[in-house]
């Protein structure tokens, strides 16, 4: 889920978020449109994952609730 498969869904123009979830660590990966177009990786372990410019936002607590 982070290779090939990473690499295809952003190059739909309407992927801009990627979220891999890993329950046993209790840690998000969340990937996302960087400037250049390409992914980025961002390593959410506490607080809150933040999805930009329409200020949507998800708590890691809710997503390990």
């Amino acid at each position: 889920d982070t290779g090939t498969k990473l690499v295809n869904y952003f190059k739909l123009p309407s992927v801009a978020h990627y979220l891999v979830v890993d329950t046993t660590k209790r840690v998000v990966l969340h990937y996302f449109r960087g400037a250049d177009g390409k992914p980025e990786l961002k390593v959410v372990e506490t607080g809150t994952i933040d999805f930009g410019q329409n200020g949507l936002t998800l708590s890691l607590a809710d997503v390990f609730e």
